[in-house]
């Protein structure tokens, strides 16, 4: 396998919006060479992979903007947050109550202005139902808040209101390079300058259009600082006794040996 960096002029010749990049890619610059290479990432910076192939084989890999990002794996429920996309089957009543817990969803990045709001199906051509009825769809929305096991969410226009079960199963098919860490899998189709091959003690490098990363391990919530304890007010009895002892430490700190004394 071999592969490397062009210079930032011919990068910068492709250009694309999300929607773009899941539809076409830019063909491979001249004199570049195809990669298609496997590995586990070591180590994700600043839109850049460092890929082990094997002991003699490591990449270093360019993200760009227009590069097509397929993440799966799964998560654990209290990974989900505001902010999330994300999409199960579901019934819901009039008011938009969900019928059921949701015990199975997935976060996913939605395409293009009709990629929210309650379809008839699971295909990715279907389009949003604009004044939906009571009954089962498939649901992709953004979570507008969860509290606990309550959650509410916003399927285009339609808000939602359900709750999420004890033991729900959360699935990533996302685009989103956050989620990447160490230990993954990935799959790299790109381009690479034969110039710069990878050899032993020394990285290849490349450029990629297409990414495809297995999650090692579930994604878990981001731990929260822990508080400081507060400290147990002292009452009026030991307050005095502790600045009593303190005028003494001091007076010993300043008249160590008692010169001063009158």
């Amino acid at each position: 396998m071999r592969c490397s960096f062009l210079t930032l002029a011919i990068i910068g010749l492709v250009a694309g919006s999300s929607l773009s990049r899941a539809t076409a890619q830019a063909p491979t610059p001249p004199g570049a060479e195809a990669l298609k290479a496997s590995g586990t990432i070591e180590e994700v910076s600043d839109q850049m992979l460092r890929i082990k192939v094997s002991d003699s084989e490591i990449w270093l890999v360019e993200v760009k903007p227009e590069t097509k990002i397929e993440v799966t794996g799964t998560a654990e429920p209290g990974f989900l947050r505001s902010g999330l996309h994300v999409r199960f089957e579901g019934e819901i009543d009039k008011k938009g109550n969900l019928q059921a817990d949701i015990d199975e969803l997935e976060i996913f990045t939605p395409q293009g202005k009709n990629g929210l709001g309650l379809f008839s199906d699971s295909s990715l051509t279907a389009k949003p139902i604009a004044k939906a009825p009571p009954g089962k769809y498939q649901i992709r929305a953004k979570v507008v808040s969860l509290k606990e096991h309550e959650i509410t969410l916003a399927a285009g226009s339609k808000k939602l209101f359900g709750k999420i079960g004890a033991e729900a199963t959360v699935k990533i098919a996302s685009e989103d390079f956050g989620y990447v860490q160490e230990g993954d899998a990935v799959k790299i189709d790109g381009w690479c300058n034969p110039a710069n091959k990878a050899a032993a003690g020394k990285p290849g490098q490349a450029s990629a259009d297409d990414v495809a990363i297995t999650l090692a391990k579930p994604l878990v919530a981001a731990k929260k600082p822990a508080r400081a304890a507060a400290k147990p007010a002292k009452s009026p009895k030991a307050a005095r006794e502790a600045k009593e002892a303190k005028g003494d430490d001091e007076a010993l700190i300043s008249d160590p040996f008692g010169v001063e004394k009158k």
